[in-house]
């Protein structure tokens, strides 16, 4: 059985060991390569065209997030999961708008990102629930009827019924999508749709509502 090639990238030299040594447990796991900033990362990735990146969000050498974007562009197949040690839920809602493929805090447990890459690697987008619980703590600046229309949207509704639904002019619906999408920090609604599904949002609107 071939192995699953992994670069992994991080700036601390003992956290990168340690990440390496806990891979290796895996017995299909193959740490290919390893950086120590985002312009070795490049150079790695497209050296070993690895199954899986597994990379530190915070680096010298370049902006992480113009290399997660060159990789899943340039190499689409390659699955990209960043690990950071940000408490920032701005940061995190701007990682989960990325095309990363999973987000990690590096406190969680060893069980916790074995399982979650082995998901990854099946197809799946991981977000852990420490990170969507930073994100949450953020996108609660959400008022209620935002929260209503982002509802709405959500399911599939155009604006003129959104409108109709909640008793709004059309405009003051596009209004209200356009102070969702800044302050969920997207630019369009699809990825708006899609950062709400994958922090599993209507759970909280449920929450929220209630």
């Amino acid at each position: 059985m071939s192995k699953i090639k992994i670069v992994i990238a991080d700036d601390h030299n003992i956290f990168l060991e340690g990440l390496k040594l806990l891979l290796k447990t895996q017995s299909d796991f193959e740490v290919t390569s390893q950086a120590h900033d985002n312009g070795a990362l490049i150079e790695a990735v497209q050296q070993a065209q690895p199954d899986l990146v597994i990379m530190d969000y915070h680096m010298p050498g370049g902006s992480s997030s113009a290399s997660i974007n060159f990789i899943k562009k340039r190499y689409p197949k390659i699955k990209v999961v960043v690990l950071t040690a940000a408490t920032s839920g701005v940061l995190m809602k701007k990682l989960i708008g990325s095309s990363a493929d999973g987000v990690f805090l590096k406190g969680c447990t060893s069980d916790v990102l074995l399982n979650g890459l082995r998901e990854v690697l099946s197809g799946q987008v991981v977000i852990t629930n420490e990170v969507r619980q930073m994100v949450m703590e953020d996108c609660f600046e959400l008022t209620k009827r935002e929260f209503q229309v982002l509802h709405l949207i959500c399911s599939g509704l155009e604006k003129v019924t959104i409108a109709q639904q909640l008793n709004l002019a059309p405009k003051t619906v596009d209004k209200h999508r356009e102070n969702i999408m800044r302050k969920m920090n997207v630019n369009n609604s699809v990825q708006l749709v899609n950062a709400a599904h994958r922090l599993s949002l209507f759970e909280a609107f449920e929450a929220f509502d209630h």
